[in-house]
């Protein structure tokens, strides 16, 4: 009786031991996703520490994040977890290519719907040899400044459209409630306005009010400091300015285009052209389709991306509509001219997402001289 009393105290410890252990790695691993990548992705490590915080204490369980972090970063601590150590929840192939070397997990881009989709090739190769291994020329090293593209040659001022500035009236308004998305070479997220959207912002505002005389307000007010709610903050920006002006004859959030990592030039492509001999960013519109004004706002859009295609063929991406609400209609319903548009994405170049400026400036002065 006393030995078996011993062997369950053996057990126990050992249970209790192996407890301790797991419980020091996950806090490790959370510890390290947490604190030591607050470079890159402060938003998101915010998002997994109120999950945290939720999990582990239920009674603060009131704090809560909404679905503008769900449906563009899909953080979860499981999925944060699992990505340290290489595998994606999302792609089951990704625990294979792992258990059985001889497999091999690829991506190929394919349109559908005139969108690029990005699907998963699986593959056998016998000799599964890692990159460190070998080195191999022409090696992409994440410098894609001398993208082969082919060059389109167009006209991007018309001093027809060129009105006298009065800015008593501003006609314009730009403002960006993800107001640290940076781009190439720096990490996604970077308060300097040199180096994140505000810079396409600055370009865009330079070349409305110089080239076409049109009135422009460009609030680089940041909104992001914490990820969550950043769209609530946002909004108490822009009926900051309505409650003064009224109305704008358009309303513009710029963002940047969040691409998956991968080939980064097969990536990049995606999102840059070519125009009178220097590379560009793309730019495209998104919306979300419960927005109580939709109508209005899908139909500016569709003008400007007409616009687009007419003056600068490929420039557009499209309307982007797979949101049903985003988070509180990405403040569109607060005018039927709001907008959000998304420039280039991180592996874009700050110089390509400001050139996007005077190009995307011709488009809407275009649009502007239209409603007169």
């Amino acid at each position: 009786m006393v030995h078996l009393r011993n062997r369950k105290n053996n057990y126990s410890g050992i249970l209790i031991a192996i407890s301790l252990v797991i419980m020091i790695t996950v806090v490790s691993l959370v510890f390290k996703q947490i604190f030591l990548n607050r470079n890159n992705e402060n938003e998101q490590n915010s998002v997994l520490y109120i999950q945290l915080l939720n999990k582990a204490m239920p009674v603060i369980n009131g704090i809560n994040y909404n679905d503008e972090v769900d449906t563009e970063e899909n953080i979860s601590i499981k999925g944060q977890l699992l990505k340290l150590i290489g595998i994606d929840i999302r792609n089951p192939f990704s625990v294979i290519g792992k258990e059985i070397s001889m497999f091999t997990i690829g991506t190929e881009d394919s349109s559908e719907n005139n969108k690029v989709v990005k699907r998963t090739l699986f593959k056998i190769n016998p000799f599964d040899v890692n990159d460190k291994q070998i080195n191999k020329s022409g090696q992409d090293t994440g410098d894609t400044e001398n993208l082969e593209l082919p060059n389109r040659n167009v006209k991007v001022n018309d001093p027809k459209l060129k009105e006298k500035l009065d800015n008593s009236k501003p006609q314009v308004l730009i403002y960006h409630t993800h107001t640290t998305e940076s781009y190439s070479p720096y990490a996604n997220y970077n308060t300097s306005h040199k180096k994140n959207v505000c810079s396409v912002g600055d370009s865009l505002a330079y070349n409305l009010e110089t080239e076409y005389g049109i009135s422009t307000i460009h609030d680089t007010t940041l909104h992001n400091a914490i990820f969550i709610n950043s769209y609530h903050r946002s909004r108490v920006t822009v009926n900051k300015y309505l409650k003064k002006y009224k109305d704008f004859k358009l309303i513009i959030d710029i963002h940047r285009d969040g691409m998956p990592s991968g080939n980064v030039s097969a990536l990049k492509e995606r999102t840059t052209m070519k125009m009178n001999g220097e590379n560009v960013a793309k730019m495209m519109f998104v919306l979300p389709k419960k927005n109580p004004h939709l109508s209005k706002n899908l139909a500016v859009s569709k003008k400007l991306e007409k616009i687009s295609n007419k003056l600068f063929p490929g420039f557009c991406r499209g309307i982007d509509l797979h949101f049903n609400f985003g988070s509180v209609y990405f403040n569109q319903d607060l005018s039927n001219n709001a907008l959000l548009i998304e420039v280039g994405s991180q592996y874009n170049s700050v110089k390509e997402a400001d050139n996007t400026g005077k190009y995307l400036a011709r488009i809407i002065a275009e649009y502007l001289h239209s409603k007169k």
